[in-house]
């Protein structure tokens, strides 16, 4: 190892050594929780092939489903439930952690994810003013193969095809269940 290599290492140690002895030794490396997003999901079954009518929590982007494999959760206009969001494996089956949980609490004072109880393969209808607490697959392309958490609020549904609005906000960094930013809570 040449020096420079060797002072990068001790640099490192030591970041990671006080903010260990000051909490979370991985704060330092954390994304910050990027601001609320609004997205709109077109109906998985009515609407046009180029409409997005999934989310990929991994990029926080509305996707087509038959332009990628890379979605969690997407919108659908069911005969029987109304409208609702249905994660990957209630359409794709097979195995899949990508779920969605509603919440009592606003979306605004939502601020960690629950680590249990979300629905995985069926049906979450939803409404507007609706919170839906969202749990992604896992990342395949990661060594780790985590998963990120996130929160919606429905907006709206509205059209033909009907489309949701909603405001997102999704947690970048590997099995972290917050979704307010620190800063954001004082």
């Amino acid at each position: 190892m040449n020096v420079n290599h060797h002072l990068r290492l001790v640099t490192l140690l030591a970041v990671a050594a006080s903010a260990a002895a000051c909490g979370d030794p991985f704060e330092p490396f954390l994304t910050p929780i990027p601001p609320v997003q609004e997205i709109g999901l077109v109906d998985f079954d009515d609407g046009a092939l180029v409409d997005p009518a999934a989310l990929d929590m991994f990029t926080g982007n509305p996707v087509r489903t038959d332009q990628t494999n890379g979605w969690d959760f997407l919108f659908v206009v069911d005969d029987t439930e109304g409208p609702a969001l249905l994660p990957r494996a209630g359409l794709l089956g097979g195995e899949s952690e990508a779920g969605l949980q509603h919440s009592a609490e606003t979306f605004e004072v939502l601020a960690d994810a629950p680590d249990s109880d979300y629905t995985m393969d069926a049906l979450v209808p939803i409404e507007p003013g609706d919170v839906v607490i969202m749990v992604s697959r896992r990342n395949p392309q990661l060594l780790a193969r985590c998963r990120v958490y996130g929160k919606l609020e429905v907006l709206s549904i509205e059209g033909t095809p009907a489309v949701v609005r909603m405001n997102v906000v999704i947690n970048p960094n590997c099995e972290r269940r917050e979704l307010i930013d620190d800063e954001e809570e004082e």
